[in-house]
């Protein structure tokens, strides 16, 4: 759909209020493009375990202005239909992840340090 302003004119077309009511919820959703900015940073909120995340951060309702009660749930799943037309799970970005050995908590040998075998603790 676009930007954070739009998500929430949508979010008023559909359950009223205002753009601040819907506003916050929406930001946080995209503040991932700053960390990598572009499609890419969908990957760490836009799925399924990111709606239940923005639960933990928001509640499970909004409270708007006039003090109406809108579930966060609702919102953030039309803000990633929006985006996509669906709502995707974390494994479908993640199975094309390409696994690298620091992954796994070591460094591949390039960046092992040669002191002769030994490693320190």
């Amino acid at each position: 759909m676009g930007s954070t302003q739009q998500h929430a004119r949508s979010s008023v077309a559909m359950w009223g209020g205002v753009i601040p009511d819907y506003l916050p919820l929406h930001e946080w959703l995209d503040e991932t493009r700053f960390a990598f900015p572009d499609v890419r940073h969908h990957a760490l909120r836009h799925h399924v375990e990111g709606i239940d995340l923005c639960e933990r951060v928001f509640g499970y309702y909004i409270t708007r202005m006039d003090g109406k009660t809108i579930p966060t749930r609702w919102i953030a799943e039309r803000h990633i239909r929006e985006d996509f037309g669906r709502i995707p799970i974390a494994a479908d970005y993640l199975r094309h992840l390409i696994v690298q050995s620091w992954m796994f908590g070591y460094a591949t040998p390039e960046e092992e340090p040669d002191d002769g075998g030994e490693t320190a603790e």
